[in-house]
């Protein structure tokens, strides 16, 4: 698959949140990538904005693998930009980036 047949699904700020997603895509037969975007390679305190990880995966799984996610989540409102089920504690969208 080309890269430009991928899209971020995605993004997290903790490693063990990317750690559960992609063993629900795993479940679920679906490929996926997580790319690192931290701002350092050093061990750092999870600091909001320094650690950062993408989960991408197929563009023509990413509804398939939306509705996987937000099936899966407790806790969860819908993003007032995208729609996107993001944990009612986050203070912006996993996925598009908005102010909840």
């Amino acid at each position: 698959m080309a890269e430009d047949d991928w899209t971020v699904l995605l993004t997290v700020s903790r490693e063990e949140t990317a750690d559960i997603v992609a063993g629900l895509l795993d479940a679920a037969g679906i490929p996926h990538e997580v790319i690192d975007k931290s701002i350092s390679e050093l061990p750092v305190p999870e600091v909001e904005g320094l650690s950062r990880m993408e989960i991408w995966v197929p563009k023509d799984r990413a509804d398939e693998a939306r509705r996987l996610l937000n099936e899966a989540r407790e806790g969860t409102m819908p993003c007032a930009s995208c729609g996107h089920m993001s944990s009612a504690s986050e203070t912006t969208c996993e996925f598009c980036g908005a102010a909840m």
